[in-house]
């Protein structure tokens, strides 16, 4: 195939970072699912860890829910995670969750199980 003579070739550099934005955003919209689990709790550790109290920081960690690997892929502990996920705001001075943001993850879950009860038989 010619490109007319008034069409310029595209510069192989430009081209290819195009393909490559293109793909990086295919995976951020559409990609793999993201790992709610992982995610929540990535950003509760990260959390506890900005505690400079090291004894405050080991109780802090030590709070945090375990689920084992098996389960973490579980459709209800992504959807519970989620709520984490989304709404989890770090209060810096306690490592843990703001209030405001303690509140909205269980105004999440809350309407998880009504969402859940309305769909039973």
């Amino acid at each position: 195939m010619n490109t007319p003579s008034h069409c310029p070739k595209p510069p192989v550099r430009r081209v290819v970072g195009l393909t490559a934005a293109s793909l990086a955003l295919a995976c951020a919209c559409g990609g793999a699912q993201r790992n709610h689990y992982l995610a929540a709790s990535s950003r509760q550790e990260q959390c506890c860890n900005g505690l400079v109290d090291a004894a405050a920081r080991s109780a802090c960690l030590a709070e945090l829910p375990k689920v084992e690997p098996a389960a973490q892929a579980l459709a209800t502990n992504q959807t519970t995670f989620a709520c984490i996920d989304r709404h989890f705001q770090c209060d810096q001075a306690t490592g843990r969750a703001t209030q405001a943001s303690a509140q909205a993850q269980l105004d999440c879950l809350t309407d998880l199980g009504a969402a859940r009860k309305a769909s039973e038989p």
